[in-house]
């Protein structure tokens, strides 16, 4: 949470709700605050939520200070929780930090959203204060708390368990976890291809050739230097109950068939384009699944190559930070006439010479040097 984030929620009407809690003081206990910690985290919905400290109950702020010896911080946070038992080994993930306000010190804990819910205990939490048994739940209703008195109504638990299994998402939504159950999809050959959702035949991946091979473009900066750097593309349908879920996107076949990746994203730096992709992404995924169910025919050195061949950012945020850190740099990336020649020789050797002597490849260098250049910083 920022400062801005915390003046919204102290301008508006509502006190306390089921993303928030204010708090005078920290918890006189540890049992207190893991209590707090797991009724945030067995939240239905899909937002981060907050324990704000030094802000009581009528919004005025108090402030932390160091007469408060209950106070935490984000190792003592980590250090707590990870000593306690929880089922399954999920661990609420807990971010401490703290902000200025009216020249007070606030303490916020972000308690992060997950799907791992329900959260509970699978060892008795005994030491200060009320003990917390095994398998108790903890949850939030509104702007209070339930879970030492009352077991959570049927209601409550159908809607964790929905999250949890991403059930009460679209399909849209629910598309990228299924890819990552990557054994539970079987692939069927024919025209289209399909990959198919076991768990759940209505999700499927349906490949189909484009007709315009011919016409369309034969080579990227990613695919030149594999051994067969002839692009074949297609066209991938992710469908639910056999309708599109999203736009189609658009696959490519590289190294005669040896693998198969959804084309990337394109940007630009210093009037040069590059292919990236995001970690985790979509594209990512749809890949990963077509891969490993045809795993017979797929070559590691080709994905290997393809993937050293574009940039994986891990958000948007290290993208624009790396792309801004470039564009303030004299950096040259022109190819030499030497790398023109070579590129135009292995290129030959596939399309021939009179396609080689249509086309210009000598950008392709540049964008190589840049990919190369990204990858460079990012692991630094």
């Amino acid at each position: 949470m920022n400062i801005s984030e915390l003046s919204e929620i102290l301008k508006s009407n509502q006190h306390e709700t089921n993303t928030y809690d204010f708090k005078e003081r920290w918890e006189n206990t540890n049992s207190e605050l893991l209590k707090d910690i797991l009724s945030f985290a067995n939240t239905a919905h899909h937002k981060d939520c907050y324990l704000i400290y030094g802000i009581d109950d009528s919004k005025h702020v108090v402030g932390i200070t160091d007469e408060d010896k209950n106070q935490k911080n984000q190792q003592m946070i980590t250090d707590f929780l990870t000593h306690v038992h929880f089922a399954n080994d999920s661990i609420p993930d807990v971010i401490f930090n703290k902000l200025p306000v009216d020249g007070k010190i606030v303490n916020i804990l972000t308690i992060k959203d997950s799907d791992q819910v329900p959260f509970y205990l699978a060892d008795d939490f005994k030491g200060k204060g009320r003990p917390i048994s095994k398998g108790t739940i903890f949850f939030r209703d509104k702007d209070s708390d339930f879970g030492f008195q009352s077991v959570p109504p049927y209601k409550t638990m159908e809607k964790l368990w929905q999250k949890h299994f991403h059930l009460d998402l679209k399909p849209k939504d629910r598309f990228p976890y299924l890819l990552d159950d990557i054994c539970n999809w079987s692939w069927h050959d024919g025209d289209p291809e399909k990959f198919v959702y076991n768990i759940d035949p209505n999700f499927c991946i349906e490949i189909e050739e484009r007709e315009d091979q011919e016409t369309s473009i034969q080579v990227e900066s990613f695919s030149v230097n594999l051994p067969n750097p002839q692009i074949f593309w297609s066209s991938v349908s992710l469908k639910y109950n056999q309708q599109d879920v999203m736009n189609p996107l658009t696959g490519m076949s590289l190294d005669g068939g040896r693998g198969f990746v959804i084309y990337p994203e394109i940007s630009k730096i210093k009037d040069l384009y590059y292919y990236y992709y995001f970690a985790n992404s979509l594209r990512e995924k749809v890949g990963n699944v077509v891969n490993y169910q045809k795993r017979h025919a797929t070559g590691t050195f080709t994905i290997d190559d393809y993937f050293n061949s574009i940039v994986q950012y891990s958000d948007d945020k290290q993208k624009q930070l790396i792309e801004s850190e470039i564009e303030s740099k004299k950096i040259d990336f022109s190819p030499k006439d030497k790398e023109v020649k070579e590129l135009n020789k292995h290129l030959t050797t596939t399309f021939g010479k009179k396609y080689v002597e249509r086309h210009t490849f000598s950008s392709m260098i540049s964008q190589i040097k840049l990919t190369r250049y990204i990858n460079k910083t990012i692991n630094k």
